[in-house]
């Protein structure tokens, strides 16, 4: 076999896989977005199943006071891809109320690569099963910042 061929076809095999993503990473990074009541909310999703969630009142509250926090949950989250839609449950303590070990029941569904759906049951222990378009308390569309 021809060295120049096997070069090229080394070459190629090695820029398939490195381009291949794993689709079961896709939550990965920091998401944000806002509600329908303004306050926005982050949160960041690593490969350790480390959680961080912070709300801030509005936009010009979180620029105003350089990213004051109005409420933070740290935690650990659990995800199911072959569920659909796609469940998370966020399990964490509230800093601000130091509520420990609360399991917060969410679906996601991803628009595209920068894009979900995400909603969160903030007041039951039941997990929503459907998106809500009404529901913009519930049910936000998250943007990938990083």
């Amino acid at each position: 076999m021809n060295p120049t061929f096997k070069i090229s076809l080394l070459l190629a095999v090695l820029l398939f896989f490195t381009n291949c993503k794993n689709p079961n990473e896709g939550h990965l990074g920091e998401w944000k977005g806002a509600d329908d009541h303004g306050t926005i909310g982050s949160i960041i999703l690593d490969k350790n199943n480390n959680i961080t969630m912070t709300m801030y009142d509005s936009e010009s509250e979180a620029n105003e006071y350089g990213l004051q926090q109005k409420s933070v949950l740290e935690g650990h989250y659990e995800i199911n891809y072959s569920k659909s839609p796609i469940w998370l449950d966020i399990i964490g303590i509230d800093k601000n109320s130091k509520n420990m070990n609360k399991r917060l029941k969410c679906i996601i569904e991803f628009i595209n690569d920068n894009q979900m759906k995400f909603r969160i049951n903030f007041s039951d222990t039941a997990r929503f099963e459907t998106f809500d378009e009404n529901d913009g308390t519930n049910t936000i569309i998250l943007n990938k910042v990083r």
